[in-house]
């Protein structure tokens, strides 16, 4: 019996680390591909991602880990407009992108940040 249970342990030990090593890797900044949901992360005044690739129908979401209040909105010239008002810390908001497009954002109370979602 003893042996049994050794060899169960010693083939669930590897499963183990094999499913942990497929968890979520770091975030970067650059372009993260998603087919029906994306999180952009708000912090340090900045977007994080600034860019994020969906497929049509799937839903982003800021979520606001900054001391600072923020406002995400669409840029004017977008074909869909999107306000999601003013988001204090620990606040998330999100918006479903229904149709292909490259769509950009700002921070309505910080110009400079800014960032784009892109729809397949």
């Amino acid at each position: 019996m003893t042996s049994a249970r050794s060899r169960v342990v010693v083939c669930l030990v590897p499963l183990a680390w094999a499913i942990a090593s497929c968890g979520p890797s770091s975030q970067s900044d650059g372009p993260v591909d998603s087919s029906l949901s994306s999180t952009v992360v708000i912090a340090d005044d900045d977007f994080a991602p600034n860019s994020v690739t969906v497929e049509s129908g799937a839903t982003v979401t800021w979520s606001n880990h900054d001391e600072n209040d923020h406002w995400v909105v669409s840029a004017p010239s977008d074909p869909i407009q999107f306000d999601l008002g003013r988001e204090a810390n620990g606040v998330t908001v999100n918006f479903t992108f229904v149709a292909p497009g490259n769509y950009s954002y700002y921070c309505k109370l910080h110009n400079f940040m800014k960032g784009t979602v892109v729809v397949k």
